[in-house]
């Protein structure tokens, strides 16, 4: 557990460990977003929240820790209203492949179960704050470019991921609505332009 460095990884793995002798049950999107403090629009639709929080999570837990969940999204009508988790402990996860396995459990490491879990094609943009900010993007923009964002946005926002995902998510609408040219490296030198507007004059941010 020591070694998660992400405060939504540490909450939800306590969560899991508080849960585990269910193995598998739902728990209400709602709650589970009141559980990690998630109540910012970023994080409004399920495909965002999954996005930004769930899935670095997911692979931070199961890489780092003992153990190994899944969950998936559970729809009631249309709109996404409860995840259901199922989780495994390392033992447990070595065992079933042990099952399965005609070698034996004697082969198996901690990689071999988590090369179970398919990988993301996530951009590294190279730090966490810089991951969550291009995701904000959606992946409009270049690691470098982002990186360019990310430090105009901690002048004005400071050390708060939350509050610099939504400032930007802000600005992203903003730029969604004004700026006429559609290609990236233009919408690019919008946004950039309007944090340094907020970072010279702070009373006059939108």
């Amino acid at each position: 557990m020591i070694n998660l460095t992400s405060r939504y990884s540490y909450v939800l793995f306590l969560y899991l460990l508080d849960n585990r002798f269910r193995k598998s049950w739902s728990v209400d999107l709602a709650d589970l977003k009141a559980l990690l403090n998630c109540k910012a629009d970023a994080y409004k639709q399920y495909y965002r929240f999954n996005d930004l929080i769930l899935k670095k999570c997911h692979k931070e837990i199961c890489e780092k820790t003992d153990l190994c969940f899944s969950y998936k999204p559970i729809k009631r009508g249309r709109s996404i209203s409860t995840v259901e988790f199922t989780v495994e402990t390392f033992a447990e996860r070595v065992q079933s492949l042990a099952d399965q396995s005609e070698d034996g459990v004697k082969q198996l490491t901690f990689a071999d179960t988590y090369d179970e879990i398919p990988a993301e094609n996530a951009i590294d943009y190279g730090g966490e704050l810089a991951d969550l900010l291009g995701e904000t993007c959606f992946d409009e923009f270049s690691p470098e470019q982002i990186r360019v964002i990310q430090d105009l946005v901690l002048q004005y926002v400071r050390h708060d991921y939350i509050k610099c995902s939504d400032y930007l998510s802000h600005k992203l609408h903003i730029t969604n609505a004004l700026c006429k040219r559609k290609d990236t490296e233009s919408r690019y030198k919008y946004i950039v332009r309007m944090i340094n507007n907020d970072i010279k004059d702070p009373d006059s941010a939108l």
